[in-house]
């Protein structure tokens, strides 16, 4: 039997979790089941498209993306063991904007939101129990639990992490684009009362855009999204005791669209039909 050494993986690891799970009565229930079904479908999708030679990832040179559900909860990942650090950096960016943005955006859709975290380092994982624990799971299920919006945050040692190589960077890999793309600084709202200033999932890129898909290997066009998030979030009846998480994750949307809505605008425009934030 392997040592706990040759066994201990060395990667992303995403925890995202439903928000009023415990409130659920057995058609919620049978309802999530369905709508966590497709959210992984998505992330599996991804998960292929990484392991085509000829694919768009396929410079990812990681191991295979893995799911895991645990009731309420879906758990991604990805194993960067002896991967330069410079593509974990990069393809937790492309994971991010690829496969997690997709997944947020459609769980807001579907009317089953999710609240999650991502970590990097150590765990170990067995597919046959369905169980994965370690340093990076514990440090992802710490931190999405405190909170307070619907979102994914990157945890203070990923974060920090990701700031100190950026440094390292070349343009060519990790320009202010891409970044606000896939993930953001924000001071996100905790249940506390404080904030924490990490980074963010750019979820709402997903909202604003629409037509986009980097591994589509035809030409795609982008343009303004026609339905918009508030539109959406509209359209929820927020159980009692978490209007202020709805409240922060629409002040998370408005601050991004007024911050980054000028780069969305030039990017529509170089590859796309050019339109104006109203």
């Amino acid at each position: 039997m392997a040592n706990v050494k040759d066994r201990a993986k060395n990667g992303i690891v995403v925890m995202l979790d439903a928000l009023g799970a415990r409130n659920m009565d057995l058609a919620d229930c049978d309802r999530f089941i369905k709508v966590r079904d497709r959210l992984v479908r998505i992330a599996n999708d991804f998960g292929s498209e990484l392991q085509n030679p000829g694919g768009f990832y396929a410079w990812s040179g990681a191991e295979q993306l893995k799911t895991y559900t645990f009731g309420d909860t879906i758990l991604l990942t990805w194993d960067f063991a002896g991967q330069r650090e410079l593509d974990l950096v990069v393809s937790l960016l492309a994971l991010m904007e690829d496969c997690i943005a997709r997944v947020f955006c459609t769980s807001i859709s579907l009317k089953m939101p999710l609240r999650g975290s991502v970590s990097l380092g150590q765990y170990i994982e067995d597919s046959g129990s369905n169980t994965v624990l370690g340093p990076a799971v514990a440090d992802a299920a710490i931190w999405y639990e405190r909170a307070n919006w619907l979102g994914v945050i990157l945890t203070p040692d990923c974060a920090k992490r990701i700031r100190d190589y950026e440094k390292k960077m070349s343009s060519i890999y990790i320009g202010k684009n891409i970044l606000s793309h896939s993930i953001v600084n924000y001071a996100v709202p905790l249940k506390n009362g404080e904030t924490l200033d990490t980074r963010v999932l750019a979820w709402p890129f997903k909202f604003l855009t629409k037509g986009y898909d980097p591994a589509s290997k035809n030409a795609v066009s982008f343009i303004l999204n026609e339905t918009v998030f508030p539109d959406v979030l509209a359209t929820y009846s927020a159980p009692s005791g978490t209007e202020l998480k709805y409240e922060n994750t629409l002040a998370f949307y408005d601050h991004y669209r007024k911050e980054y809505g000028k780069q969305i605008v030039e990017f529509i425009s170089k590859y796309g039909r050019s339109m104006e934030l109203k």
